[in-house]
């Protein structure tokens, strides 16, 4: 017959209470994984062509940018309608854009989110850059392992005009952009497309330089990189 001492036997007693929690750890773990499994199993089982609520998504896009047009619709030298310049016309040529945006799906497929912007065009004579910075939402259809994207964006427009030997303009402004996102998903968690945008900004002023106001039109695509967070 052993016969413990009364530290021996609170020793003893702790042991077993340690055995006892870390079984019991074990088991809801154990427990707890085999329902994600399951849960995840279930999800992948009911529809693989689904963007589920809840899901996020970060991307970042390098591309450039096309000008189209240029609609001075105050300028009545031309036609009653305004002129309507061609990108030489008005000196804007060719430029490069960075975006990066958020998306946040509300429910199935259905997402919105937040974006920002950059542009910026150079000539000789100057360089002209753009910062846009607002919300963006839109329909995400999937058919594995790929994705299309068809939203459009609206928020503020920050519009800087450098000209060189001569004055530095700001002009804050709005724009919006109607958008087309394609990828193809690598795995679960990336992938990679081409993000195209069709942008229209104002600007308008008034009183002896209302004949300047004018929504510009252009063109963007680039190559994109998507994030499921």
């Amino acid at each position: 017959m052993l016969i413990f001492s009364t530290k021996e036997k609170l020793i003893k007693k702790i042991f077993f209470a340690f055995l006892i929690v870390i079984f019991s750890i074990s088991a809801v773990w154990a427990k707890d994984s085999e329902k994600k499994k399951a849960q995840s199993i279930v999800r992948d089982n009911e529809d693989n062509n689904v963007i589920y609520q809840g899901d996020m998504f970060v991307r970042g896009a390098l591309g450039f940018d096309v000008p189209i047009f240029a609609h001075f619709y105050n300028d009545k030298s031309i036609g009653k309608n305004g002129a309507v310049l061609a990108p030489k016309q008005y000196g804007c040529p060719v430029g490069g854009n960075l975006d990066l945006s958020f998306l946040y799906f509300f429910e199935n497929n259905w997402g919105v989110g937040v974006e920002l912007a950059g542009e910026l065009l150079q000539t000789k004579e100057k360089y002209q850059s753009i910062v846009a910075l607002g919300a963006l939402g839109g329909y995400m259809f999937r058919t594995w392992p790929f994705d299309t994207f068809l939203g459009s964006g609206l928020g503020l427009s920050f519009n800087s005009l450098y000209i060189n030997g001569g004055d530095n303009l700001l002009y804050i402004s709005f724009y919006f952009k109607p958008e087309l996102e394609f990828f193809w998903n690598i795995n679960k968690d990336w992938a990679v497309g081409f993000d195209t945008d069709y942008w229209i900004i104002p600007e308008i002023y008034f009183d002896n330089k209302k004949n300047q106001s004018s929504f510009t039109h252009f063109w963007s695509i680039g190559f994109a990189v998507r994030y499921k967070i």
